[in-house]
């Protein structure tokens, strides 16, 4: 798929959901997580479809059947001269070990436009205009 975007296009970050076990202050074994961060232009009902981008994780469940989850992202956001801009994205990847039990790891990403943002999360060819 394509999709072409000019740089700093006009679009609205809808929002954001954030949910962790607060007394797993260390890692997030155990810990009943998820995170979904959106951009959209239109309709948000059908997100596969109506969202400009959704990145969320996949859902995993312990031997305790706690649910959470892996591969995520939340935005970073920077309030510059009263506009509130993406300024980048903290991703939690997920990896396996040679016992293989899966662990997670927390990136910060610097991402300054719109498009490099788009082209990096999505993996998609992404023309910047």
């Amino acid at each position: 798929m394509k999709r072409n975007f000019k740089e700093n296009d006009n679009m609205t970050i809808v929002g954001y959901s954030w949910f962790r076990d607060i007394n797993d202050s260390t890692t997030l074994h155990n810990a009943q997580h998820s995170s979904i961060s959106f951009l959209s232009i239109g309709d948000c009902e059908h997100k596969e479809y109506d969202f400009l981008i959704c990145v969320g994780g996949d859902i995993n469940e312990d031997e305790d059947d706690i649910q959470y989850q892996f591969n995520d992202a939340s935005p970073l956001i920077t309030q510059i001269n009263g506009t509130y801009m993406l300024t980048g994205m903290v991703v939690r990847p997920s990896t396996t070990n040679n016992n293989n039990t899966r662990s997670l790891q927390a990136t910060a990403t610097f991402l300054p436009m719109w498009c490099g943002w788009i082209r990096y999360i999505t993996k998609e060819e992404v023309t910047c205009q």
